[in-house]
């Protein structure tokens, strides 16, 4: 891929802050659990060249590994490992020493974490400094399963396997996930307990959009910092592709939004097809359906049922690319969901759908799916990444997700390309981010517990709204998009970090209360007046409260519910509270 820009989801998060004072993740240790790590690339330490990738027999001990980056790891399946195969043996479970990715994400992942660019091809991750484990729970290619992922957060535990928990990982980042995450789900209880000794667990929110209680797992986990995805100011993020469409004899320029679960654009070298129009693509074609789409570019309209779906059938019959035309006026969107795709998928203008459509009824169209000029929208930094999932938590309303970071168009390792980076798409990249920011704050507050940090975390968001500036609601944003700067000046921390009143029904008024901590964590005295932004009518129980240099106390929250003042569609209601 080309040069990296002048401008990084990095630095515009501020992490450069942290280096000005001597923090880069010194004395770190995250684990990555995930695909594993390419340990060969180049921005993770490696010899650099896709020969030395080639090279690696994933089953066998390599010279390559440990390095002095990606110091440690596991693979807890192997190879063949796939829990959703329809072939048994696959879900069997095949360990062995050499923790190489084979599929990718999570080298991309560990770069982004605290990989090391070289400001041409990859820029560096948040805490270059820090040390990384690979702890894989994937094979080469499809699913995993709960019982995997618990066993990589015990291994995140004990990484020396002697039961003393003495080298317990300070950070874990677990970039994976299924939707609509529960509180009693299995993942909950290894979380609390890893959180328990001491990490820090950081999760992806998952990609199935803004659509309520969708937030996936394990980020629903109580104890766990679930990260929403949101857009930087990249060059690829505030100026769009476009591709051209051929109808006859007409040349129909047109933008496109790739998706963030399929084939990236600049991972294959020329894309040309004739399209297809196949409706809505809600039900599985049929033999010969398949027929007339295999080797095509399928046209699809968006609606009734999932991208995953829709791509996912398309796939299945032999489309080499999606076109998803949009079925508003709006302007097309990143498309979401489960799984990774073979094919990429772009999505379109309804209006450049309806044209296609409409040629197609007497002549062929054509498109040359590689992107020639961008359309520019600056507007579009700090905004949400429109796949980003949405809470709260199913069944008790848990404010999930916590924090949003940059993970649209993401530029960091790209596997056995010894030195090249690779950009992609996801909360997948979002948390990684989060990932790095919480090595750096613990670093710098190293008597912290892992609450308090999550709450300098929190505590420093700033509030993103759309492209009228509308504020989004905690369940998209959570507390906002990270700021390191900020959060590096910490003076105080608040346990819990958010406060989550629940599901509760609207039939009669309520007033509900909740408890508080204060913590003065800088070396003087402070004196904080509470300030409560929202749609919620909130008291606090103290107009002002003083704080000696360490010194805790407890305030209650009182939240005031008036259901005679409520619109009958009214789903949440939130707000900030804040101490100055």
């Amino acid at each position: 891929m080309g040069a990296v820009g002048e401008h990084t989801s990095v630095n515009f998060i501020g992490a450069d802050a942290a280096y000005a004072q001597n923090i880069h993740g010194e004395g770190m240790r995250v684990g990555v659990i995930d695909t594993g790590i390419d340990y060969t690339h180049k921005m993770l330490l490696g010899e650099g060249t896709a020969e030395a990738f080639k090279a690696v027999v994933p089953s066998v001990a390599n010279a390559g590994f440990p390095n002095k980056k990606v110091v440690g790891g596991i693979d807890l399946v192997g190879t063949d490992y796939d829990s959703a195969s329809a072939i048994f043996a696959k879900h069997i479970p095949t360990p062995d020493v050499n923790p190489i990715d084979e599929a990718g994400h999570g080298t991309h992942v560990a770069g982004t974490i605290a990989g090391i660019g070289d400001g041409v091809n990859t820029y560096s991750g948040v805490a270059p400094a820090a040390e990384l484990y690979a702890i894989k729970v994937f094979g080469a290619k499809g699913s995993t399963n709960d019982e995997i992922v618990i066993a990589a957060l015990e291994y995140a535990a004990d990484p020396t396997g002697d039961l003393s928990f003495t080298q317990q990982l300070d950070v874990v980042n677990l970039s994976l996930g299924s939707g609509f995450g529960n509180p009693h789900l299995m993942y909950a209880h290894a979380v609390r307990n890893l959180v328990r000794g001491g990490t820090v667990v950081v999760a992806s929110a998952g990609n199935s959009g803004d659509k309520s209680y969708i937030v996936g797992s394990p980020s629903t986990s109580d104890e766990a910092i679930s990260v929403a995805s949101s857009i930087d100011n990249q060059t690829q993020n505030i100026q769009f592709p476009t591709v051209v469409f051929q109808l006859g004899a007409e040349a129909l320029k047109a933008e496109i939004v790739e998706a963030s679960i399929t084939k990236e654009l600049s991972r294959i070298p020329e894309l040309k097809g004739e399209v297809i129009a196949v409706g809505l693509a809600d039900a599985d074609f049929d033999a010969t359906q398949a027929a007339q789409i295999a080797g095509k570019v399928a046209l699809i309209d968006r609606g009734k049922v999932t991208f995953t779906e829709k791509i996912g059938r398309a796939q299945k019959a032999g489309a080499i690319a999606v076109v998803v035309a949009n079925n508003s006026d709006e302007d097309p969107i990143g498309m979401g969901g489960e799984g990774k795709f073979d094919i990429p998928a772009v999505m379109v203008a309804k209006s450049v759908g309806d044209a296609i459509k409409a040629k197609l009824a007497t002549e062929k169209v054509t498109v040359d799916l590689k992107p020639t000029e961008r359309v520019e929208k600056p507007w579009m930094a700090d905004t949400m990444s429109p796949f980003s999932s949405r809470g709260p938590r199913s069944e008790d309303g848990l404010i999930k997700p916590e924090i949003s970071a940059p993970g649209s168009n993401i530029i960091s390792a790209d596997i056995g390309g010894g030195e090249k980076g690779v950009q992609m798409s996801g909360t997948s990249m979002a948390g990684p981010h989060i990932a790095g920011v919480m090595a750096l704050l613990k670093q710098k507050f190293a008597t912290a517990n892992t609450a308090e940090l999550k709450s300098v975390l929190m505590g420093h968001g700033k509030l993103i709204g759309d492209k009228d500036k509308k504020q989004y609601t905690v369940s998209r944003q959570g507390a906002g998009r990270v700021q390191v700067a900020e959060s590096l000046e910490t003076k105080i921390v608040t346990t819990p970090a958010a406060l989550s009143f629940g599901i509760t029904d609207l039939e009669s008024s309520k007033t509900l209360t909740q408890e508080l901590t204060i913590k003065n964590i800088s070396a003087e005295s402070l004196t904080l007046k509470p300030e409560w932004k929202g749609s919620a009518s909130v008291q606090i129980s103290v107009s002002e409260v003083t704080l000696a240099a360490g010194e805790s106390k407890k305030v209650l929250v009182t939240a005031k519910i008036n259901s005679a003042a409520m619109k009958e569609t009214t789903e949440e209601m939130d707000g900030y509270l804040s101490f100055k």
